[in-house]
């Protein structure tokens, strides 16, 4: 499978983890083909999926194979304490965002990581209805959560990487976002209240920004300490997709 440019990012404790986007829309069908000759998906889930999420998860599938194993593939998923998808026994975590439809063009981001926690969240350019002291607040909390990254100076894509951060932290947590919230003093303050909790975060993970592309906002939370993972573009051929 094909890299995207390197991002660069501090010297790495571990290297354990890999972040790779692809485009949905122009897998779908290749997806479908490698997945009629060479099955890895549980019959039981095959039907629960619209087409587009169908696709992502056959993707996942193949990503988990690669990474731990085919014997893992096949799976049927069971949920966390929170919802939050994994495999009984699995040596490591992944994680899947999905954005968009197969009609309009549509994109995953998928992380796996074979030591750890790993949560992955992607944006399409979209409104969100927020009022100035809970922006402010979700920005500051995406800030800490990144290690002091800053965020984009213009509103539409500063709230949305905010988001994105806060909602991978959250999926590595296992928390999701409504808790991940609550954990950061975003939700459940007092009226008036307008800082974050000084002892949200913690020092367990770091969250990276991922450079998905134009109308798109991506983020990647690792174990604190990895260094920032590469991200790595899905080839649309299905030769390659199956190497």
């Amino acid at each position: 499978m094909g890299d995207l440019p390197a991002q660069s990012g501090p010297a790495p404790v571990a290297d354990a983890a890999e972040v790779w986007l692809a485009r949905l829309d122009t897998l779908a069908e290749v997806l479908a083909e490698l997945e009629a000759c060479d099955p890895l998906y549980p019959a039981a889930e095959l039907a629960a999926f619209d087409p587009f999420r169908h696709a992502a998860r056959q993707l996942l599938r193949r990503l988990i194979a690669r990474t731990f194993g085919r014997s893992f593939a096949g799976v049927p998923f069971t949920a966390g304490p929170h919802g939050k998808p994994n495999i009984p026994g699995l040596p490591g975590d992944f994680n899947l965002s999905h954005t968009g439809s197969l009609e309009t063009g549509g994109f995953a981001l998928i992380g796996v990581c074979s030591a750890g926690s790993i949560g992955v969240d992607l944006e399409q350019r979209r409104s969100v209805r927020l009022d100035d002291r809970r922006r402010a607040m979700i920005a500051e909390a995406a800030i800490r959560a990144a290690g002091g990254a800053e965020l984009p100076a213009d509103d539409e894509a500063r709230i949305l990487q905010a988001w994105v951060r806060l909602e991978a932290w959250g999926k590595a947590e296992g928390r999701g976002i409504g808790r991940t919230l609550t954990h950061f003093g975003i939700w459940g303050r007092e009226t008036g209240a307008s800082s974050v909790s000084k002892e949200a975060g913690g020092p367990a993970l770091v969250v990276f920004d991922v450079d998905a592309g134009p109308g798109l906002w991506g983020a990647v939370a690792v174990p604190r300490g990895y260094r920032r993972p590469q991200l790595r573009a899905v080839p649309a051929k299905r030769g390659r997709i199956g190497a």
